[in-house]
């Protein structure tokens, strides 16, 4: 996944949801990072939301499909 992460945030995750608000994965982000492989492999097919949030807020929330 690729993402816009600018360098001025203290602290920064991408978290990864099921549609049942279960969180299936987080990783923090280092400052300026804009790739990162998400391990989804063994997920079933489905929808996922991911989170994008930086110094304690949410800023993105992205509806991704799993074929």
């Amino acid at each position: 996944m690729q993402f816009y992460n600018p360098v001025r945030y203290r602290s920064a995750h991408l978290r990864v949801f099921n549609m049942q608000g279960q969180q299936l994965w987080q990783a923090p982000l280092q400052k300026g990072t804009q790739e990162l492989e998400i391990p989804a492999g063994q997920w079933a097919s489905g929808l996922y939301l991911l989170q994008y949030e930086a110094d304690g807020r949410v800023l993105q929330v992205e509806k991704v499909v799993r074929e």
